[in-house]
């Protein structure tokens, strides 16, 4: 039988991240990427194992900046997110 493991117990913190990020056009029609959500989004990525998490009205993350996710844990790898604002 395999050990559980607790989420707090694994010691890796991770940060999700939009998988689209929004590109702005400036007045010489140059594309800027930004550190915006881009509005078509609809996966936040782990940092640390690259699983996805829904985004939107039923997703697990506030739907205005700064889109705080809505558990404190990846159920993935189990490492603690870091929004930042701790």
């Amino acid at each position: 039988m395999s050990e559980r493991i607790r989420m707090s117990d694994t010691g890796l913190t991770c940060t999700f991240d939009p998988e689209e990020y929004a590109t702005r056009w400036d007045e010489d029609d140059v594309e800027h990427e930004t550190d915006d959500t881009d509005e078509d989004c609809g996966y936040f990525v782990c940092s640390n194992c690259g699983m996805v998490m829904m985004y939107g009205d039923e997703g697990w993350f506030e739907t205005e900046p700064p889109y705080r996710p809505s558990f404190n844990y990846c159920p993935h790898c189990g490492a603690r997110v870091a929004t930042g604002h701790e």
